[in-house]
């Protein structure tokens, strides 16, 4: 618009006058635009300054909760005393925090297992009873925790006594039920004779007919059972006796030389004296004793032969204990024999041997030689059969190459295998063809 002199003499500018956007900043004087210039609505947020809005700019009561930010009112923000029970949305209590919650004040079920700190629950604290199966741990109950006297007979499981919950000696008369010890309770040996009550062995508990009378003066005729008396029962003078004339020989080798029955033999340097039998000291030695030759005895069906020795060495020897017998007959000479034989070349066994003519049956009995006394013993039953015994167990039956029904003589033998003395100690030897004789 043309520039008019004249409207603006002594007059403003009017609003027409202006154009558009035409009053800028610097056209504006300081604090020219006042409160009445400003539309309503005309100052918005980008408007203010940050921190331009002061305390004394804010209206009383023009802050509103829709104004204030969440979480904007922190505890600096809020004034002493200023939150009142009516600001809360719960009930409190209207006292001071300490000395803390009374029993009222707990809701029912509020202090869960979290609330609770370690060690906080004292016994003072468990109601009575409360603590049921349930709350208990497995293995939690110890051995410290059950009072004296406090497990009864029916909170003791069934089978759950074992022997080792038993203390040694814990099981007293009382304890044991009437007939509850039976046979199979009993212990090898356990009923000694102090444990059974006088009078109480009646004569049915007994194995054997007893005596019925004092054991002195002895034995009476009609008390001895027919065959009862066996060698070993009779005295030297009334074994001489009984056997008088018959076919038997015995010999305790008690005496301080051997019976003149026996005849010594063998490599010189041997000796035998009335116990035993040793050999000289250079290797394949050999000492015996025998008849001499002297076939006495008729091996058939009621030979017997006893007897007790001791070998005083177990290696690097040979031993034979029993009958013999050589002769000569065209065109060969025959040997024979039976009895036992120990040959540590071999092994250490006995063993039993039977010999008749070229022919010979030998049979380990299992038992190894030792420096110990030992009772050997066969008995010739048949023409088939001769039983051996060691310590009287039958340890073996020859049934051929048996010299049936020739005579023989005793014969014991001592050889070394080595360059030492070997000796074989003798106690007893017994020979009968009685059939009632029994040797044990």
């Amino acid at each position: 618009m043309p520039y008019n002199p004249r409207y603006l003499s002594g007059q403003g500018a009017t609003t027409v006058m202006i154009a558009e956007e035409a009053i800028t900043t610097d056209k504006l004087t300081d604090e020219s635009v006042t409160q009445a210039k400003l539309a309503d609505n005309a100052v918005t947020s980008e408007k203010i300054a940050a921190g331009a809005v002061k305390s004394e700019n804010i209206a009383t009561g023009a802050v509103t909760a829709d104004d204030i930010s969440p979480n904007a009112i922190t505890a600096d923000k809020i004034a002493d005393g200023a939150v009142t029970p009516a600001k809360l949305s719960v009930s409190i209590p209207t006292r001071p925090l300490v000395p803390g919650a009374a029993t009222n004040e707990v809701a029912d079920g509020a202090v869960t297992a979290a609330k609770l700190a370690n060690n906080s629950v004292e016994t003072a604290k468990v109601l009575d009873g409360s603590i049921t199966e349930a709350k208990l741990a497995a293995g939690a109950i110890g051995a410290d925790k059950i009072k004296d006297g406090a497990v009864t007979t029916n909170k003791i499981a069934g089978s759950a006594i074992t022997t080792e919950k038993i203390a040694a000696g814990a099981v007293v008369g009382t304890d044991i039920h009437d007939g509850a010890v039976s046979e199979t309770k009993l212990g090898t040996n356990a009923v000694t004779t102090v444990k059974i009550k006088d009078g109480n062995v009646t004569q049915a508990k007994l194995s054997f007919v007893p005596l019925g009378r004092p054991l002195v003066p002895g034995a009476a005729t009609v008390e001895i059972a027919d065959e009862a008396v066996t060698v070993q029962k009779l005295e030297q003078y009334l074994l001489d006796k009984y056997y008088e004339g018959r076919d038997f020989f015995f010999d305790n080798f008690l005496g301080s030389v051997l019976s003149e029955q026996w005849t010594e033999a063998g490599d010189p340097g041997g000796f035998a004296s009335s116990r035993a039998v040793t050999t000289h000291d250079d290797n394949n030695d050999a000492y015996r004793i025998d008849f001499d030759g002297n076939r006495k005895v008729i091996i058939d069906e009621t030979t017997r032969f006893f007897a007790r020795i001791k070998p005083t060495s177990s290696l690097n020897v040979y031993y034979f204990i029993g009958l013999y017998l050589y002769y000569v007959s065209l065109p060969d000479p025959i040997e024979g024999f039976i009895g036992f034989r120990l040959d540590t070349s071999i092994d250490n066994n006995w063993r039993a041997v039977c010999k008749y003519g070229a022919a010979e049956t030998v049979i380990d009995t299992g038992i190894a030689v030792s420096n110990t006394t030992k009772n050997f013993r066969f008995e010739v039953v048949a023409d088939d059969e001769v039983n051996f015994y060691i310590e009287n167990v039958l340890v073996a039956t020859i049934t051929t190459n048996i010299p049936w029904q020739e005579r023989s003589e005793p014969r014991i033998e001592v050889k070394t295998l080595t360059a030492a003395h070997k000796t074989l100690a003798i106690g007893k030897l017994i020979i009968s063809t009685i059939p009632t004789t029994i040797v044990t």
